[in-house]
C-alpha cells in the first residue's frame, strides 16, 4: 500500500510535532493534576466512569475512495469508528490502549483476503481428494436400538436377522465401530446376546459382521479387500470389546453364567481372546460360574475345556469317496499350518480336541 504524502504528514505530525502533540499532552496533564478527565485529541469526551483509555483504529482499503485524503482514522468513542466503517465496506476496525497502535495499524497496508469465490472455484477445480465413503443407510435413533435390545433378550433371531441386513447400521455405527445398544453400561450386540445365553443370535453377529457380503451392503460398491480389512476389524470389536462397568468382554459374561453353547461360539473364532482380564485382573477362566447358583462340577469341566486351546485335525476326502481319505497334522487356530489355504474351509471336517483330553 503506497501512503500519500498528506498520510505521512499527518503521521509525523502525531509523533514528532512538540508544539501540537507535546504540548496537548502537557494540557492534558495538567487538566488530570486537577482531577479533570482527559480525552484524545480527535474524540468525544471520554465517559467519567472508564479509567483506561481505548483507541480504535480503521484500515481503509487503498482502493477506496476517500471523502478527505489527510484524515487519519483513530478514535476513542466507538460510534465514531463504526460510523465510518458504514462507510467502507472493507475497512476493518481494531482496538489498542495506546494510541501510537492504533495510528500504525489505520496507515499499514491491508491483509491480502483471498475471496470465498476464488476459494471455492479452486476446490471445484482441484483433484478431488480420496476419503471415507458415506455410508447409503441412516443411523437408527435411540429407541430403534433399544428395540433392538429386546429383540435380542427375546431370543427373535428371525427378526434380528431381518433387521441387521435391512439396514447393517444396526449393528454398526458412523465410526466403523460396534452400535452401542445400552448407553449406560456400553453394551453392544454381543453383550446383550451373550448376557441372555443365546448362542444363536451371537453365532449370527459373528458371521454377519465377518462378512464381506454385508460390509460391501453397508458402504455400497467398495473394494473388496478393503471390506474384508473392515470386517477382520469389526469381528475383533465384537469379540473383545469390553463393557464400562467392569471391563468385560463377551466371553466373561457367557462363562459367568454358564452358557457353555455361547462359549463354544466364541471360541470357535481364533481372534477372541481367552485371556482378556476384567476391572479385577480376572480372566474368563477365574470367574467360571461365578454368576449360577450351585454349579455342578461337569458345567465346571466343560467351560474350562473350552477355554483351552483347540487344536484341530484336517480330514481330506474327495466327495465322491473315490479316493482314501487323508489326515493332517494337527494344528491350532492360533497357529495355523503354514500355507494351508483350506483352514477357513475345515472346520466341518475337523475333530477338536482338548489337552485335558486323554
Amino acid at each position: 500500500m503506497k501512503f500519500t504524502s498528506n498520510k505521512i504528514q499527518n503521521l509525523v505530525a502525531f509523533l514528532w510535532d512538540d508544539q501540537s502533540l507535546g504540548q496537548t499532552v502537557r494540557n492534558e496533564g495538567d487538566e488530570f493534576s486537577k482531577g479533570q478527565d482527559m480525552c484524545p485529541l480527535s474524540t468525544k469526551l471520554c465517559d467519567p466512569g472508564n479509567s483506561e483509555e481505548i483507541y480504535y483504529g480503521v484500515n481503509i482499503p487503498s482502493d477506496a475512495v476517500l471523502e478527505s485524503d489527510d484524515t487519519l482514522h483513530v478514535y476513542n468513542d466507538k460510534s465514531e469508528a463504526l460510523t465510518i466503517m458504514k462507510k467502507y465496506k472493507e475497512a476493518r476496525l481494531k482496538s489498542f490502549k495506546t494510541r501510537q497502535e492504533a495510528m500504525e495499524f489505520a496507515v499499514q497496508a491491508p491483509e491480502i483476503v483471498v475471496p470465498l469465490s476464488v476459494l471455492t472455484e479452486n476446490l471445484e477445480t482441484s483433484s478431488p481428494v480420496i476419503g471415507e465413503k458415506p455410508s447409503p443407510f441412516r443411523a437408527p435413533k435411540s429407541q430403534d436400538l433399544v428395540w433392538l435390545r429386546k429383540v435380542i433378550e427375546c431370543g427373535d433371531a428371525h427378526t434380528f436377522r431381518n433387521t441387521i441386513w435391512d439396514n447393517p447400521r444396526y449393528l454398526v455405527s458412523s465410526g466403523d465401530t460396534p452400535a452401542i445398544l445400552q448407553e449406560g453400561s456400553r453394551y453392544n450386540a454381543m453383550h446383550v446376546a451373550a448376557k441372555a445365553c443365546d448362542a444363536q443370535i451371537c453365532d449370527l453377529i459373528l458371521q454377519t459382521v465377518s462378512n464381506v457380503a454385508f460390509i460391501q451392503l453397508l458402504y455400497g460398491d467398495d473394494d473388496a479387500a478393503n471390506c474384508q480389512d473392515r470386517a477382520r476389524i469389526l469381528l475383533d470389536l465384537y469379540l473383545n470389546t469390553p463393557d464400562k462397568a467392569l471391563n468385560e468382554t463377551p466371553i466373561h459374561f457367557a462363562v459367568k453364567l454358564g452358557a457353555v453353547s455361547v462359549v463354544d461360539v466364541l471360541v470357535s473364532y481364533p481372534q477372541c481372546d481367552r485371556h482378556a482380564r476384567n476391572k479385577y485382573g480376572q480372566t474368563p477362566r477365574d470367574v467360571i460360574c461365578s454368576r449360577v447358583s450351585s454349579p455342578d462340577e461337569s458345567l465346571r469341566q466343560k467351560l474350562s475345556n473350552l477355554l483351552d486351546d483347540m487344536f484341530y485335525v484336517p480330514v481330506l476326502r474327495s466327495e465322491d469317496n473315490s479316493v482314501q481319505p487323508t489326515v493332517g497334522d494337527p494344528f491350532s487356530p492360533a497357529c495355523p499350518l503354514v500355507g494351508n489355504k483350506l483352514f477357513l474351509h475345515m472346520y466341518s471336517l475337523c475333530r477338536v480336541l482338548s489337552r485335558n483330553l486323554n
